[in-house]
């Protein structure tokens, strides 16, 4: 699992490096003043830029999630490779009721709609984005809170 992971990352590595170098080339005190643990200065306009930001992170989730792989990902090849299948049977009752809530509540299984005719890759997308965005504005927000709090301003 492990090749197959470090390519995952080395990829989103060079992509997450190829935005930040975009948003510095674009607006380099966006990134100056978080070098600096300044202020972003008031002309930066973020509201456009983090609209501009939520827009491609859909667009792309959406997009690009239609030419995603039908192949198992690393998880189940390296289990199919292992253990001779890709996901593992077990009875106890623990991982009964897991298994169950989890029918219950996954809403895109295995990144499709649960009729399983391909139509939810780019909803999964979305979601992800969308998702994602919610987490890091959610860390962010509280970082902030725990810092103000700590300066007392």
């Amino acid at each position: 699992m492990q090749p197959i992971h470090l390519a995952i990352g080395l990829v989103e590595g060079i992509v997450t490096a190829a935005i930040l170098c975009f948003v510095w080339q674009m607006r380099p005190e966006l990134v100056e003043s978080t070098q600096k643990r300044a202020p972003v200065p008031a002309g930066a306009a973020m509201r456009r830029i983090v609209a501009v930001l939520a827009v491609s992170a859909l667009l792309l989730g959406g997009g690009l999630s239609w030419f995603a792989s039908s192949n198992p990902d690393g998880l189940e090849w390296s289990m199919e490779h292992t253990a001779g299948t890709a996901e593992l049977e077990r009875s106890d009752p623990v991982h009964t009721a897991a298994t169950e809530i989890q029918h219950r509540l996954s809403f895109l299984p295995d990144y499709d709609f649960a009729s399983g005719n391909g139509s939810g890759t780019a909803a999964a997308g979305i979601t992800g984005a969308i998702l994602t965005c919610a987490l890091a504005a959610g860390i962010g927000g509280a970082v902030t809170l725990y810092k103000r709090k700590k300066t007392g301003k």
